[in-house]
Formats: C-alpha cells, structure tokens, sequence
C-alpha cells in the first residue's frame, strides 16, 4: 500500500489508508492548505485537533439541509471518525473558485447558518488557541489585540473605527467560507461547504468575511456589500471582518515581516473601503 506525501501535509500512514478502507495513491489537493490529498472517492485531511475533528464529521453526519450540505464523513472500520490525527470524507466535484459567482457563494453562506442554527457550539470552542480563534477574538473586543509593529498602525485605525453593535443572535457559524464552497457544475444541484471551521457569532458575520476576502484576494467590486446584505450592522460586522483576517495574517506571518509587508498593501485598500462604509 502506498504512502506517498501530500502537499504539505506529510506522507499518509499505511495504517490510517487501511482504517478506513482505501486503496490507491494519495493525490494532492488543492487549497485547504494544501493538506488534503484524494485516493479515489475519498478525500483525507490531517487534523491535529481529534476532538475537533470528530465533532466536526459528527455534524456533516446529521446536517440535513435541502439548499447546502456538507461532505459526507467516512467512519473507520472501527467506527472512528477520526484515526492517528486524519479524517475522510466523500470526495465532491464542484467549482471552488467564487468568481462572478458571489451570490452563490453568500446564499450557500446563509443557507448553512440556517442549517446550523440548532446545533450547539462544541465546549472547547472558547478555548481554541489557534491564530485565527485568537484574532477572531480580538477582532470582536473580546481580547486585546497584540499586532507586530508592521501591522499596527493599521489595526489602530481599524480599532479606533469598531463601534458597538445591535443585539444580534450569536449561533454556530462557519467562519471561513471564502474558497471552501464547492459550487455546482450542474443547475439544481446544491452547494458543498468543506472544511467547517467553527465560530459563535452572528449569522451576517459570515458573510462580512466573505466581502472582506472577496476584497482583499478576488478583485470584487464595492456591489459586493449589496449582495452580502448585512443591514444596519454591515459595517461594523465589516470592520470586525477586516480586523479577524489583518490579525491573523500577522500572528501567522509573525517571524516573517516581510510577508506581512507584502501583503499589507491589499489589506489597506480592503481597510479604506471597510472604513469609507463606518464613516471614519
């Protein structure tokens, strides 16, 4: 049996193919990373977190939604869904770049809110310490923000900007939608969202990090806000946004300033639309 490596995600054990039944070479794929690798209708993802993992393949597997699902999880033959840090789910075909097909991507959006709505956040979701929960919590004034000094006037700005919100339901939401929804090649088909990654907050929240993404690594237009339709909250949900992805950038880039360097030229430009709508 083979065990070749993915792209960056290290070589797959021979045990782990053998868990959940799978026969073939590892093939890398694209995005996610670059950590998930298909042997043949199966895709595997190293996950270090196996309690994560295991919660999230236990929502794929009851998540019922006539508009959006999520790719079926694989149980080992043991009935694991998660075995030495890896999970499998079905492999599903789709477009995954969202270009000048936004609406679809921010339905997809709402409709998996709708379909998580019920499900309670996991226990541990507080506790997460990766760089993207840490800014996410920052982002939200629910921690101080700690930027590297290249970043800093910028966070500043943005900081200096957030204002309060209305009162807004908080619920499960997917946190990261931008480039993990497949969409259909086929009309009438509904769209996959992979790679869960799980938030409390409120719905639009979602959708104001898909405008900030679109911003800042698509090339979209100022319509679209329109599209998102995030109400009276837009901009400070936008602003919550652009500060959630700058801060991330830079805790992920933190012994390497030159790419945060590099990359703060588009997040300005995304930050100047962001702050044009707060009226600062």
């Amino acid at each position: 049996m083979t065990s070749p490596t993915g792209a960056g995600g290290g070589p797959v054990p021979p045990h782990v193919l053998a868990a959940f039944a799978l026969r073939g070479a590892p093939e890398p794929l694209p995005g996610g990373r670059g950590l998930a690798v298909r042997v043949g209708a199966a895709v595997l993802r190293p996950d270090p977190d196996a309690v994560a993992g295991a919660w999230a393949a236990g929502v794929a597997d009851r998540l019922r939604a006539p508009d959006v699902r999520l790719p079926r999880p694989l149980r080992a033959g043991d009935g694991r869904w998660v075995v030495d840090g890896w999970t499998a789910t079905e492999h599903v075909d789709g477009l995954e770049s969202p270009a000048d097909r936004w609406s679809e991507v921010l339905e997809a959006g709402r409709a998996l809110s709708r379909a998580l709505a019920a499900e309670p956040p996991p226990p541990w979701l507080a506790a997460r310490a990766d760089p993207w929960a840490v800014a996410d919590r920052a982002a939200w004034g629910e921690a101080a923000p700690e930027p590297g000094p290249a970043a800093a006037p910028l966070v500043g700005r943005l900081l200096a900007a957030r204002g309060p919100l209305p009162a807004l339901p908080e619920q499960l939401v997917h946190g990261d939608l931008t480039g993990n929804v497949l969409l259909p090649r086929r009309p009438g088909t509904a769209p996959t969202v992979i790679d869960l990654s799980p938030y409390r907050r409120p719905a639009a929240a979602a959708l104001a990090v898909v405008v900030v993404d679109g911003w800042l690594w698509h090339d979209a237009g100022p319509e679209l806000v329109d599209l998102a339709d995030l109400g009276p909250a837009g901009p400070q949900l936008l602003l919550r946004a652009m500060l959630f992805r700058l801060l991330a950038l830079d805790a992920l880039a933190r012994d390497a300033p030159e790419v945060v360097a590099a990359e703060l030229p588009r997040h300005e430009r995304a930050a100047r639309a962001v702050l044009d709508l707060a009226g600062r």
